[in-house]
């Protein structure tokens, strides 16, 4: 009840946060190529997790690897970590798809506020990306997405020298980026790092563009005891488009572009031009490029984050090591679309206190690593959302996007939404309605209040006969209050609480280093997991109650793999095996909703010489649902026909259906050749597997290549880059809904583009 108190106790905390964590700016390393993914032993910033991964399949992307292969968005990963897939959500991607599912994202070993599709995270603050797939291990304690997690671990400032990297990059479609980082050691105790980004970029897509800046600063200290101190800020600001795609896919479209003509909401067409039941006369067809979006002029989204982490480490004189990490995060966002669809998220705050305390020690033969602790996190979320009014088939992209507009008068269930009076969203509880019956109102619109306490134990324990076992466990309780914030005028809004222990989080992994450069392993993990109503996280009302099933899910793994370095560490490779059940409830129809993914992964890189390297991995994955799916969580359609009302709240014979929009299998390949020269040469590349677009696969989009080429120059302290992306300019496609969405868009993949680099250190 007493939310002030638990956030002026969490504040109070967090004057204690703090840990060491050290960026590494030098040239160019030929071993950044082979990611951790294969190593035998882990190092990792993710404490909590570190143990954990050495039996997990995890990658890591250091500085250099991101610039050299041109990371800078969520979806780049796709060609490094296994069982990551290229799928946007509504075309803004805010959270990793790994193993069938979303995943959540880190900073410095803390779980940022949720972000499915908000906006797309800068990579300015990031040094390097850790990612682990399948559900995050149990110190972490429950999560929101269960398919893996991807931690930026943020640059640091250097003690050793002043260093100064100015970047410009040149794009296709008119982008502009520039960089300005800096660093300098202000004396023996203290040193501080800034970054600015800027971005201002056209697209292929008509109508879409992205303006944004990013400032990231950070502070160091080493203090006299030998403990560490480590504060970063980030303020970052983006107005950019939600590129929702293209509507109407056929397999026609997919093979051929063919796309069909015909409209029922602009003055060209007929039909009813409502959402429910929306029919539309088709005219003919026609062959188009991809570039045709649903979007309209003055369709827009922006966002503004501000956060900051203080983490503090020290370790005694009898070698127990004590962490403490603080992160706080506050933001905005919104998003609009003439078609009928908003989101505002006007208030968006997550801080989280974590103490972490560990020590080292052997009973005869047997070493124990002792890590355990606590974590208090607290969240708010303020949501406004209407998607039931969304007409996403009734528009034809052929025509003028100024006609992509559902008239204001012909919504329903709506309320002009506060401070915005142009734009509105669907309460988000039901209230009596004058001649009987109730409003509709929809979980996503909300005003919810999260505060989660925690305590985690993880101890591996290790024989001398190369053999370990890690045993963890964590424990969350929450208490949640949440109400509708767009109750009508006079009406006390309705809302609820709830008060909940969760499931138990729990890793079991054994371990056998058979020899110095083989080991083998097997683990089983359950992660707790909550489901948020909205794209920001959240919880809101389904008939007019917090149900108690949505903080009752979990995500249970078995993993069996094996990782080999050869002694003279040219070759390494893993592979693994694994089963993921996401169990889950739905609340709006009390069944569940469920998922199983089986799936192999393969890495592994080879460096035959000191200037060439090759790395690369291959996944098989099979998604399938356990009975499902529900109702009304699939939108396919066969055909479109003029008779057919457009086929929104189906409901499906149950059965294991392939889960929509994942591809049975995916290979990656990136290769990086450098000369003593100066000269460096790079490829790397995709092949993936077909993937259904709706339910039934009766779109298919077929197997796909990608192929990325690039060339370097670096003389004394300049270094030019260009590369050339899908450099066969292959007609690719994506679906652009979450996994479990259906077929009502796809999007086309870029063509042949290029990017041109200019970068000078001194």
């Amino acid at each position: 009840m007493h939310f002030r108190r638990h956030i002026l106790f969490s504040f109070l905390l967090s004057a204690f946060g703090g840990a060491m964590l050290w960026a590494d700016d030098d040239v160019l390393q030929l071993d950044a190529l082979i990611t951790d993914a294969t190593r035998l032993h882990v190092d990792s910033e993710l404490a909590l997790a570190g143990p954990a991964m050495d039996a997990r399949t995890w990658t890591r992307l250091d500085q250099e690897m991101l610039k050299t292969f041109s990371i800078d968005r969520i979806e780049d990963l796709t060609w490094f970590v296994p069982s990551a897939t290229h799928s946007s959500v509504f075309g803004i991607v805010g959270v990793p798809i790994m193993r069938g599912d979303l995943g959540d994202v880190f900073q410095n070993g803390q779980r940022r506020g949720f972000n499915r599709n908000m906006y797309s995270p800068s990579f300015n603050q990031v040094d390097s990306v850790e990612a682990i797939t399948g559900a995050p291990p149990a110190g972490y304690g429950y999560a929101t997405g269960t398919g893996g997690l991807v931690n930026f671990t943020t640059k640091q400032p250097n003690f050793d020298h002043s260093e100064t990297i100015l970047e410009l990059t040149h794009g296709s479609w008119n982008e502009w980026r520039w960089l300005l980082d800096t660093t300098a050691p202000l004396n023996e105790s203290w040193a501080a790092r800034a970054s600015l980004e800027g971005v201002d970029a056209g697209s292929f897509y008509r109508g879409v563009s992205t303006e944004s800046w990013d400032a990231f600063f950070a502070l160091a200290w080493k203090t006299d005891g030998g403990g560490h101190w480590d504060l970063t800020a980030e303020i970052y600001d983006a107005v950019f488009n939600e590129n929702a795609g293209t509507n109407r896919p056929t397999q026609a479209l997919i093979d051929r572009g063919e796309y069909i003509t015909g409209s029922s909401v602009s003055s060209q067409g007929g039909g009813s031009g409502r959402y429910i039941g929306n029919t539309f006369t088709p005219t003919g067809t026609t062959i188009i490029d991809g570039s045709q979006v649903l979007l309209s002029p003055g369709d827009k989204a922006s966002t503004r984050i501000y956060t900051a982490q203080l983490i503090g480490s020290h370790e005694t004189a009898g070698g127990t090591r004590i962490v403490s990490r603080s992160y706080f995060e506050n933001g905005r966002a919104e998003k609009h679309s003439a078609y009928a669809f908003y989101s505002g998220v006007p208030r968006s705050r997550t801080l989280e206190q974590r103490l972490e305390i560990s020590r080292e020690w052997k009973v005869g033969k047997v070493r124990h690593d002792l890590l355990g602790g606590v974590s208090l996190r607290w969240e708010e979320r303020l949501s406004y959302v209407d998607f039931f009014n969304e007409a996403l088939n009734a528009f034809d992209l052929t025509l003028d996007p100024s006609t992509f507009r559902l008239p204001a008068n012909q919504f329903f269930a709506v309320v002009p939404v506060p401070g915005r009076p142009d734009y509105f969203a669907i309460p988000g509880a039901r209230y009596p309605r004058a001649g009987g019956g109730t409003t509709i109102g929809i979980s996503q619109t909300l005003h919810s209040r999260l505060v989660n306490g925690a305590v985690f134990l993880q101890d591996r324990i290790s024989w001398e006969n190369g053999f370990s076992l890690l045993l963890a466990g964590r424990l969350d309780a929450v208490k949640v209050e949440s109400e509708d914030p767009l109750s009508p005028a006079g009406v006390a809004p309705i809302g609820d609480e709830i008060e909940k222990v969760l499931p138990a989080s729990l890793t079991a992994s054994l371990r056998w280093d058979v020899n110095r450069t083989f080991a083998a392993y097997l683990t089983f993990n359950r992660a707790a997991a909550v489901n948020s109503s909205s794209s920001s996280g959240g919880y809101g009302l389904t008939n007019n109650k917090l149900p108690e099933v949505i903080f009752e899910n979990r995500s249970d793994l078995l993993e069996v793999g094996a990782k080999f370095t050869s002694s003279d560490g040219r070759l390494e490779g893993s592979a693994a095996y694994y089963r993921q059940q996401r169990v889950r409830t739905n609340p709006r129809f009390i069944l569940p909703d469920e998922i199983i993914v089986r799936g192999v992964e393969l890495a592994g890189g080879y460096r035959p010489s000191s200037w060439f390297q090759l790395s690369g991995n291959l996944f098989y994955m099979a998604a399938n649902y356990v009975d499902g799916p529900l109702p009304g969580s699939i939108s396919t359609a066969h055909a479109f026909d003029p008779a057919v009302p457009s086929d929104t709240f189906g409901s499906y014979p149950q059965g294991d259906y392939r889960v929509p929009g994942l591809p049975r299998w995916q290979g990656n390949l990136h290769a990086v050749a450098t000369l003593p020269s100066g000269w460096s040469f790079r490829g790397w590349g995709t092949l993936q597997g077909s993937k259904n677009v709706d339910l039934f696969g009766y779109v298919v989009i077929p197997r796909q290549l990608t192929l990325n080429l690039g060339v370097s120059y670096r003389r004394d302290n300049w270094k030019l880059s260009a590369d050339c992306l899908n450099a066969t300019d292959e007609f690719n496609w994506r679906t652009t809904e979450s996994p479990f969405a259906g077929g009502d868009l796809v999007l086309r993949e870029l063509p042949r583009h290029w990017r041109v680099k200019l970068a000078y250190r001194f």
